[in-house]
């Protein structure tokens, strides 16, 4: 008898469980439906115990530089888990921009805000961008003008002090891409685009989940090759359009060491 009471109550909890699990997952599937726009938005059921490969690109680089250049607080990267689940969980973005937006399945990246979703936005309309690392792919037309549109985009986030949240599938290569090119531009704008700057910028690319030793040295390449041709304040102007003003904007933005003098 015991054992019968003690087998019902098991299965009074699991039916329990089951329900309150489900519940659950309707009210996740509920927040997807389609956005304004006609998409449906992602939910990234990795999100819930997986980790988002996020972190706060100046704390990052700062950390491997070993002293405070960069202004924290502004310009995040992750992967896509973060989609669906609380902005809290990746700094809490004003603004995301999604690198990984395929035309072809037109989904869409988001995260929760106090029952606001903060929709990821897409400026490559053409194609998928993909091996933004390798200057090749530069020259491909349709590639350079949605990197290009994603650029222009994220520095007028920054240069409004908007959190902004770079992201991709792995948060790796696409993310590393743009967010080398930003803090290369923010140090050379600023005098301090040296070896050791270079250093400490494929230091946190190697933080990303998923970087073994074939991928060692791709960002610190990327820059060698942006230099060999100029600076990378040209390489942006010729390549995106990219104003002076911009520029200026973006490097006031993210130099630490203009607030502490």
């Amino acid at each position: 008898m015991r054992i019968f009471q003690r087998r019902s109550k098991i299965t009074w909890a699991l039916l329990v469980f089951f329900v309150v699990l489900s519940l659950f997952a309707l009210w996740v599937k509920l927040r997807s439906f389609p956005d304004d726009g006609g998409l449906r938005l992602e939910i990234k059921w990795e999100g819930i115990a997986n980790d988002k490969n996020f972190r706060d690109l100046a704390t990052s680089i700062n950390e491997c530089y070993g002293q405070e250049i960069f202004n924290e607080g502004l310009l995040l990267r992750s992967n896509v888990w973060f989609s669906g689940w609380g902005c809290y969980r990746v700094g809490s973005p004003q603004d995301i921009y999604s690198l990984n937006y395929t035309p072809e399945r037109e989904e869409r990246y988001f995260c929760r805000n106090f029952g606001e979703n903060i929709i990821g936005k897409f400026y490559n309309f053409e194609t998928e961008l993909y091996n933004l690392e390798f200057m090749d792919a530069w020259e491909n037309d349709a590639m350079r003008r949605g990197a290009c549109g994603f650029l222009t985009n994220i520095f007028d986030s920054l240069a409004k002090q908007r959190r902004t949240l770079i992201h991709c599938d792995a948060g790796r290569d696409r993310t590393g891409t743009v967010s080398t090119l930003i803090a290369a531009l923010v140090a050379e704008r600023n005098g301090f685009l040296d070896e050791r700057m270079i250093d400490a910028i494929e230091c946190d690319y190697r933080k990303s989940g998923g970087v073994n030793q074939d991928k060692y040295n791709r960002m610190r390449n990327f820059v060698g090759k942006i230099q060999q041709a100029g600076s990378v304040a040209a390489f942006l102007t010729r390549t995106c359009g990219v104003s002076q003003d911009q520029i200026d904007k973006v490097a006031q933005s993210l130099n630490a060491t203009l607030r502490q003098n």
